[in-house]
């Protein structure tokens, strides 16, 4: 960073003079930012019971959060820095989701309309990621070639699973595809703030995927993501459009809300929290004030740690006692 500066001095001023950071510095400030998001969003999704409970249980849908992490930090920090082998990673998490979870393929789909809404919102976005772009998807498609041509030639093999939990006019209760899934949008609304799944294998039954804290957080940064996302910023679209579509598989299949088929909105779920911690944070910072900052911080630290303590009692000891299990 320093080396950055002072190649650049005759055309950034010294910040000693305006009272600002060179570029150098502020690249440094926003590495330390993404980091320490990085951090807490991390420890979010470990505190997160939704996704504590899958990855302690062990089956296939914990890895729709692993591989849509993967492709979508590969992807951002190739279009960040322009490394081709970022690319190549991406198109291997892509292609490789295909082959776990059936709520993996709709990773694929986040991805492809992340991009086109970057090339709606930014200038040049394509021209200068075409190339990379049209890597990553060769990559996908030579990764996902196995199990597409398997499918092609045995259909019954894809469609069986899907079709026998999607929402249809077949079953007793049901009065048509469009009335079913007008039932299931306020339950799947719903699951993040007032009740969850009702399934003990997946959930202590009932519990929203949030916790007040954690609730405030995500509504904090929601409303900022939205408000960004009709301002043309495509990051937090991506955010949006991750939740957004991770959650369709829950939506238009029975036994609303599942939390196993909703499990790929995890990851953003945590970054928003994370978000939201950070926007508090930085509005107490901009008052100025230091007992404002510190104060902010231990209410932040307090709330991850009853929040974490509230998750291992409702897992451990509640849940792990319930006659449900047997």
């Amino acid at each position: 960073s320093l080396r950055r500066i002072g190649e650049r001095s005759e055309v950034w001023p010294s910040p000693a003079a305006t009272n600002q950071p060179t570029p150098g510095q502020q690249e440094d400030r926003t590495d330390l930012r993404d980091q320490a998001l990085g951090l807490v969003t991390a420890l979010v999704l470990a505190i997160l019971y939704w996704h504590l409970s899958f990855s302690r249980i062990g089956m296939e849908p914990i890895l729709v959060p692993f591989f849509a992490t993967l492709a979508f930090a590969a992807l951002l920090r190739g279009l960040k820095t322009s490394q081709w082998p970022w690319f190549v990673l991406a198109g291997l998490a892509l292609g490789g989701s295909l082959y776990t979870y059936k709520a993996d393929y709709f990773v694929p789909l986040v991805a492809g309309l992340f991009i086109a809404c970057a090339a709606l919102m930014e200038r040049g976005f394509l021209a200068r990621s075409w190339r990379d772009l049209l890597l990553m998807a060769f990559v996908v498609l030579l990764v996902a070639a196995p199990i597409v041509v398997y499918f092609g030639t045995h259909p019954a093999n894809f469609l069986h699973r899907p079709a026998s939990v999607a929402l249809t006019s077949s079953g007793p209760e049901s009065t048509g595809p469009w009335s079913d899934l007008a039932k299931n949008l306020p339950s799947v609304l719903g699951m993040f703030f007032v009740k969850g799944d009702p399934n003990p294998r997946s959930n202590l039954p009932g519990r929203p995927a949030l916790d007040p804290f954690l609730a405030t957080l995500f509504v904090i940064w929601l409303g900022r993501a939205l408000v960004d996302t009709l301002r043309g910023r495509a990051m937090a679209a991506l955010i949006l459009i991750w939740i957004g579509v991770m959650v369709l598989p829950t939506l238009i299949t029975e036994h609303a809300p599942h939390f196993g088929r909703a499990i790929g909105a995890t990851p953003a779920l945590a970054l928003l929290c994370a978000l939201g911690a950070w926007s508090l944070w930085q509005s107490a910072a901009k008052v100025g004030r230091q007992w404002l900052k510190v104060a902010v911080l231990l209410l932040l630290a307090v709330g991850l740690v009853l929040s974490g303590v509230s998750t291992a009692r409702a897992y451990f000891l509640t849940w792990g006692q319930s006659p449900d299990l047997f």
